[in-house]
């Protein structure tokens, strides 16, 4: 769980591919793909969400595989429009509504829920969350990498296991 999506001014025509366009369509209708977690999509390498999620998830995928990392995570972010700067704590608009119904869900499989930013925003939207026993915050909340360090060793290799066993709460 994460803040917001964040967009460079350069970025503009990346929006604009087809298959890009494509891709995230599929995303926000929960259409089966290759590479559920569209981030991690080897179409997409030259984008920069790709760059961005590829750097923080590198050591995920070095314990797994980038298809099985893609297949296992789940980014819900607070706000989930691009910004060139995150400042919407004190707004809530319908459309967030859905992102916190997805970490309910997920609270309610007792899925393990990894809080990379925005902690006391998450716990005011979603009161349960805080006292969700699997979950945990990185060390480094402006570092979103999840590495061993960042994570802390026993939250890391939990995480871990998580992505190379074959569980799922879907329904």
């Amino acid at each position: 769980m994460s803040n917001n999506p964040g967009i460079e001014l350069d970025e503009d025509d990346q929006h604009k591919r087809p298959d890009y366009i494509e891709i995230k369509k599929k995303n926000l209708l929960h259409e089966p793909q290759e590479y559920p977690f569209y981030s991690l999509n080897p179409a997409l390498s030259d984008v920069s969400s790709y760059k961005y999620w590829h750097k923080r998830l590198r050591t995920l995928i070095e314990n797994s595989s980038q298809k099985r990392v893609a297949e296992r995570i789940f980014l819900v972010e607070f706000f989930p429009y691009l910004s060139t700067k995150f400042d919407f704590d004190e707004l809530i608009i319908p459309s967030q509504k859905y992102s916190f119904s997805l970490v309910e869900k997920a609270i309610e499989c007792n899925s393990l829920i990894v809080i990379l930013r925005g902690q006391k925003l998450w716990f005011k939207a979603i009161p349960d969350l805080k006292k969700h026993e699997n979950k945990f915050v990185l060390h480094s909340p402006r570092s979103s990498y999840l590495t061993m360090k960042n994570c802390g060793n026993d939250s890391y290799s939990k995480l871990v296991e998580l992505i190379n066993i074959d569980r799922f709460c879907y329904d």
